[in-house]
């Protein structure tokens, strides 16, 4: 509809779109509010979360076609310099401030977004910007008192030109470098993006311009041009986008792993150094019941449960080797990528929200009332569901409800530090410089609601173990890949059972202090 309102109703149907532009940038952010809180990467991934702030420069643009000239007559230049720097200054101060920890896209995208509008609407007027100049404001003569003083200038505009294909080809180019030489430090990253600078100037003029400037495409009436962008888009839409990707990069990935470096488990074998429970012990995404897994000695000795998502399982070794020296068995009930809280997200795969989630922990906490109970319940939970930490413990809250009518003893292990980066390939590509591979302090270690409230006394019956001392010992900024010889992660966040199965003693001597063990 906006390509065709681009074309010769345009001048008619300006309130049309403005009121087509402003319900869709207002329903796409509700949107990205919405799944920032229960599924951050799909609000910063998806189009429907994100086509708000397209949706702003569509309003700008039609702003420039129908005021530029009326705006260029009347001038305004403080006004225009003051909204246009206060407008770089929110780009730049979100530039400064915004980290991994901010829950993305959310209300935070307002910032550099509307910034950016502003530092765009104030040049509105000035010679080339929205009065139809090909070329924008002549350096030096058109520039006023605001930033396109600045960005006016030839080589600012030369990065402008540049800029979007660059951002395209920057990061497949810093994830290949560190796929063949481990992690990268900043210096050597600034250097790889400036290097990616190269292709993406051959991109922009031997693909991008000649196709945009192309006679047959210019040529097209825009009602053409509107349906053939309809069709391109829902071919797109069609293809199966998604698991062709995660097919690729799980080959990609073992390709990257072939060379064994000297830790153990070495980095080919470490993706399969899983815990040895049945795989149907953890259930699939449509799943919501788990069978019967329990593993060890009889149930009449006793048994503890391993609850939990994935991050839960990879427990198993150290809670299962803990169970055996008292000869109880251990029942396994996990769903990989659930949330223990009670929190709805959006499952990936599924691309909607992952109400066997909501099913399964419900039917798992009425199977833990109905059995009889156990001598402990060691729970675990990824903490990135979300980075709302008072939606995340207003989950917990009936969960921990329904787990105290057991009347056992809670356990709950601390998620372990997060790499977020694939270590085994990391370590291949290191091969014996182990730490190349160290991961950032602050990044490792989202903030726990549930292990503040434990903390500070605020929940009763739960025993918090924390390993994060263990596993990124104090001192360094960083946290590292190996320790003692045994590669630590399998993957990109979980632990390998090698780690695991070593901290069983760990482990033990904690469930001691808190006088959990008989």
């Amino acid at each position: 509809m906006s390509t065709w309102l681009g074309g010769r109703r345009w001048r008619r149907s300006t309130a049309l779109a403005g009121g087509a532009l402003a319900l869709g940038i207002v329903a796409s952010f509700l949107v990205s509010l919405h799944y920032t809180t229960v599924e951050q990467p799909w609000a910063y991934l998806s189009s429907p979360a994100r086509s708000w702030q397209f949706g702003v420069g569509a309003v700008l643009a039609l702003l420039g076609w129908t005021t530029g000239s009326r705006v260029a007559r009347r001038d305004w230049p403080v006004p225009r310099a003051l909204v246009g720097w206060s407008g770089l200054a929110a780009i730049g101060w979100a530039t400064l401030t915004l980290t991994e920890r901010t829950p993305y896209p959310g209300t935070a995208a307002l910032i550099p977004t509307l910034g950016a509008a502003a530092t765009i609407a104030a040049g509105i007027g000035t010679a080339g910007v929205g009065t139809g100049a090909r070329y924008g404001p002549r350096p030096g003569l058109d520039a006023g008192l605001g930033p396109d003083r600045v960005l006016s200038t030839r080589p600012m505009r030369a990065v402008g030109r540049l800029s979007f294909t660059w951002y395209l080809w920057h990061w497949p180019a810093v994830v290949l470098a560190e796929a063949g030489y481990g992690s990268l430090g900043w210096p050597v990253k600034l250097a790889v993006v400036l290097g990616a600078g190269l292709p993406a100037w051959l991109t922009l003029r031997l693909v991008e311009r000649p196709i945009r400037l192309s006679p047959a495409l210019l040529g097209l009436p825009a009602h053409r041009l509107a349906v053939h962008s309809l069709v391109i888009g829902a071919v797109a839409m069609c293809l199966p986008v998604g698991a062709g990707l995660v097919s690729s990069l799980g080959a990609a990935r073992e390709m990257r792993t072939a060379t064994a470096g000297p830790v153990t488990p070495p980095p080919d074998r470490a993706r399969d150094d899983v815990p040895h429970y049945p795989p149907e012990c953890n259930v699939s995404e449509r799943v919501v019941v788990s069978p019967s897994c329990v593993i060890g000695a009889s149930r009449g000795a006793g048994h503890v449960v391993l609850l939990g998502d994935s991050h839960a399982g990879q427990w198993f070794g150290a809670v299962d080797g803990l169970a055996q020296r008292h000869g109880w068995a251990t029942e396994v009930l996990v769903k990989g990528g659930c949330p223990l809280p009670a929190i709805t997200i959006v499952y990936p795969r599924l691309g909607r929200p992952f109400t066997e989630c909501d099913s399964w922990r419900d039917n798992t906490l009425r199977r833990l009332a109905a059995e009889p109970a156990p001598a402990l319940v060691f729970m675990s939970v990824l903490d990135r569901y979300s980075p709302d930490e008072r939606y995340v413990l207003a989950g917990w809250r009936p969960v921990l409800r329904r787990l105290a009518e057991l009347h056992v003893p809670i356990v709950y292990l601390r998620d372990n530090p997060y790499p977020g980066t694939d270590v085994p390939s990391c370590i291949s590509g290191a091969l014996t410089d182990w730490s190349a591979c160290r991961f950032g302090r602050p990044a490792a270690q989202w903030p726990d609601p549930l292990a503040t409230a434990i903390a500070t006394g605020s929940v009763a019956g739960v025993t918090m173990v924390d390993l994060t001392a263990v596993l990124c010992p104090p001192g360094p900024p960083d946290c590292p890949a190996v320790l003692g010889g045994t590669l630590l992660y399998r993957d990109y966040s979980h632990l390998t059972n090698t780690a695991v199965t070593a901290l069983t003693p760990t482990l033990e001597r904690a469930l001691a202090r808190s006088a959990l063990l008989p």
